[in-house]
């Protein structure tokens, strides 16, 4: 009988231990950070200003990520848009930073000056394959020539 009862208290034990190991796996899922499950990395903040010339047919310029730079793995770059009825897709080529390759941001242009517009990233090659990411748009255009600069706010994560 002595058997069967320590044999009982083993079992029990045996399974209040595995069940304190399944609630700290539940509770080590909880809070802490914010991982993306669907990328696997944490998103990150982002700000990516360009310098964009308007008397230019694509509109093309320059953009400078002046937030967020190591975790896009790019600081600098070039930009050519395709534009669409009532969106444009921007596609950006890393020239400085960790990466290489393109990523195509799609924004909805927006109605009026200032107005802030939503993009999200719809494609990317390369080392940029994976990228996601969204956020809000705006653009302010320089009343004394064709210029402008566009300002894209936002997370990315791969």
């Amino acid at each position: 009988m002595t058997g069967q009862r320590n044999n009982g208290r083993c079992a029990r034990t045996m399974l209040q231990l595995l069940a304190g190991l399944a609630l700290v796996g539940l509770l080590g899922g909880c809070g802490g950070d914010d991982e993306d499950p669907a990328t696997g990395s944490t998103p990150s903040a982002v700000e990516i200003t360009t310098k964009v010339d308007f008397s230019e047919d694509p509109f093309s310029g320059t953009f400078e990520v002046s937030e967020g730079a190591d975790a896009l793995g790019c600081a600098t770059g070039t930009f050519v848009d395709s534009p669409r009825d009532d969106e444009i897709e921007k596609t950006f080529t890393c020239t400085d930073g960790s990466r290489e390759g393109t990523f195509t941001a799609l924004i909805t242009l927006p109605s009026e000056e200032g107005e802030q517009t939503p993009w999200r990233v719809v494609d990317a090659t390369e080392d940029f394959t994976g990228l996601e990411g969204d956020g809000e748009f705006s653009v302010d255009e320089n009343d004394e020539d064709t210029t402008g600069v566009e300002t894209l706010t936002g997370e990315v994560a791969y």
